[in-house]
């Protein structure tokens, strides 16, 4: 599954992979990591506090034996972020893992 960053803020993707829902590589665009990171640089304190809470999951996620997470590289950075996703789902021919 690709994951987006929406999902990894509101961390109950966490939840579904620590009880083994989750079967493959999850994918985190490098895209994704960047805008975690942003957010977790932010001088508005909730939004600070949303993106500490993505990379947090991002970090337990990757603890989980069971779950292999990868982070890959960004493929088409003129294009906006859902689109790229999108893209990288289709050509990975893997779900996108959104929260919305």
């Amino acid at each position: 599954s690709v994951i987006d960053t929406s999902a990894l803020i509101d961390a109950r993707i966490l939840e579904v992979a620590m009880v083994g829902f989750l079967t493959g590589p999850l994918l985190v665009p490098l895209m994704v990591l960047s805008e975690l990171q942003h957010i977790a640089d932010s001088a508005d304190t909730i939004r600070r506090l949303r993106g500490r809470r993505g990379l947090d999951c991002l970090a337990e996620l990757k603890k989980i034996k069971a779950l292999k997470v990868r982070v890959l590289s960004d493929a088409d950075s003129a294009r906006p972020v859902d689109e790229q996703l999108v893209a990288l789902a289709q050509k990975t021919k893997s779900a996108l893992a959104r929260h919305r």
